[in-house]
């Protein structure tokens, strides 16, 4: 599985396309609608910026569990850290299917 990071979403993937389609899924993306409606002669341009991590990358143990307090955290001091590889690994195994948005930068 590959993992890749659209705007503030990094989202579990067998592609690339199919991350795109999730991420225009997931995302709010109203703004685009207002585009639609340009006035004549009227120029719009819209950059959408997709990487996919390496593997060095998705294994990296950087992401915290939650924010403010959860099962994995609960009674300690600090949060849980997981990694991208993590999160794909539970995803999978609550039987989840791809792709999936694994978070979401705020």
């Amino acid at each position: 599985m590959k993992v890749y990071q659209i705007e503030k979403y990094a989202i579990a993937a067998e592609n690339a396309e199919k991350a795109y389609m999730c991420w225009l899924d997931t995302n709010d993306v109203d703004f685009l609608c207002d585009m639609l409606t340009l006035e004549e002669g009227g120029v719009e341009e819209l950059t959408i910026t997709i990487s996919r991590l390496t593997t060095e990358q998705i294994n990296t143990v950087d992401i915290p569990c939650c924010n403010d307090g959860c099962l994995r955290c609960e009674g300690k001091d600090e949060n849980v850290y997981l990694s991208y590889a993590e999160l794909i690994k539970e995803h999978q195994a609550q039987g989840g299917s791809f792709p999936t948005v694994l978070t979401k930068d705020e």
